[in-house]
């Protein structure tokens, strides 16, 4: 039986070893190494189909809140970025049911609303971990979108309360 710290000591020497991609398309590759569903992250990675209304959505939220300095601009940026995901699990939410309804029809049914009914009802039973953890992912953006909303108001207001310098020595 090996013991853990000899098992350590191996695992340090393979690691020393491995040096990880070193061309710039390997590089680019490992940094998609984490991305699963896009709800989570530090970067805002899009699908093809998505650019378009990620770009909208920011040009409208950039001149709805006209944010005047750099912190400004960082908390709408980030308020677009939750609206976005929040976006993509409304949609991965509807994916989940479609798809879990198609799997779950019935050829046989006579009664193609009933069995419409039962297929939802077959497709969240088979995929309610799915949906849980997709509802926990919504609540936990809601409440960052909230608050950097919140954030960004509070520091507007501040900025716009303060007297507007003159450039005149006092």
């Amino acid at each position: 039986m090996m013991t853990s710290a000899r098992r350590a000591q191996i695992n340090r020497t393979n690691a020393s070893h491995s040096t990880g991609p070193r061309g710039e398309k390997g590089k680019q590759i490992a940094a998609m190494n984490g991305f699963k569903h896009g709800l989570t992250g530090q970067r805002m990675i899009l699908q093809d189909h998505e650019v378009d209304a990620y770009r909208r959505l920011g040009t409208a939220l950039h001149a709805d809140y006209q944010p005047q300095n750099e912190i400004e601009s960082q908390l709408v940026q980030h308020i677009v970025d939750c609206n976005m995901r929040l976006n993509r699990a409304a949609a991965i939410d509807s994916s989940l049911m479609n798809v879990g309804v198609v799997e779950n029809t019935s050829d046989a049914a006579e009664d193609s609303i009933t069995e419409s009914v039962v297929a939802q009802t077959r497709a969240w039973v088979k995929q309610a971990d799915s949906f849980e953890k997709l509802g926990r992912y919504e609540a936990r953006l809601s409440r960052q979108l909230l608050q950097y909303i919140r954030e960004l108001d509070r520091i507007q207001n501040l900025r716009k309360s303060q007297p507007i310098a003159t450039g005149k020595p006092a």
